[in-house]
């Protein structure tokens, strides 16, 4: 096997074919205690599971080898830690805490690989004119989202006591404090239609009709 200690940084080009495989790779790295960052760089197909989306596009070959898991692990938008502790079997407390600077790319706001891996900067003989410029974020600038999480915090408080039968379930049943963020990080555009929001969330139809079209919710994803 390979066993080293100091591996902070692991890089997997393409999705693994077996979550067990995806798990073993990535547990490669950290062993030494200290923080180790998983980037998978997927498949267009697997990220947008076009295998789905697309009925006219053929399968390649390892689209057609890869379980199905591992193409829902590569474009959930839900905690990419309680995926795989699930699909480990992992009940256990410590299952899904964490000690280093970010849970996963969909519960951190603001998450940027840059953080973690230096940036490139171009060589000192390089034309000063050659720099390229700064793409345009996709998503909501910061200061842009705090009325958006305020007004979807008061959204789900409002619904959970006004209503008995929630009541009887944390308030994260309606709307967790990721989905707020999550919400409030994408521009408006994201969502033009009530469907769009509860696709987005990877919520079921009872949610989307008990929440998604309640007129306070849509005027405060669509309104800002």
């Amino acid at each position: 096997g390979f066993d080293m200690a100091s591996i902070g940084l692991i890089v997997m080009y393409g999705v693994a074919p077996t979550m067990a495989e995806d798990l073993q790779r990535g547990g490669r790295g950290g062993r030494d205690g200290l923080e180790c960052l998983v980037l998978t760089i997927a498949e267009r197909w697997a990220y947008e599971n076009l295998a789905e989306t697309d009925a006219d596009q053929t399968p390649n070959n390892k689209e057609e080898r890869v379980e199905r898991a591992v193409v829902e692990y590569a474009s959930t938008k839900k905690c990419r830690r309680s995926f795989l502790a699930l699909a480990n079997n992992d009940n256990t407390p410590t299952a899904c805490t964490y000690i280093c600077r970010a849970c996963c790319d969909n519960c951190t706001p603001d998450f940027d690989l840059s953080d973690f891996i230096p940036t490139f900067t171009m060589d000192s003989d390089s034309d000063s004119d050659s720099v390229p410029k700064k793409t345009q974020s996709r998503y909501r600038p910061m200061r842009d989202r705090e009325p958006i999480v305020a007004a979807l915090r008061s959204w789900t408080q409002t619904r959970h006591s006004c209503d008995p039968v929630l009541r009887t379930f944390p308030m994260s049943y309606i709307l967790s404090e990721t989905a707020i963020a999550q919400l409030a990080r994408e521009k408006t555009n994201t969502f033009r239609i009530p469907r769009d929001t509860t696709d987005f969330l990877q919520e079921d139809p009872e949610w989307h009709t008990s929440h998604a079209l309640d007129t306070a919710v849509l005027e405060t994803i669509y309104g800002f």
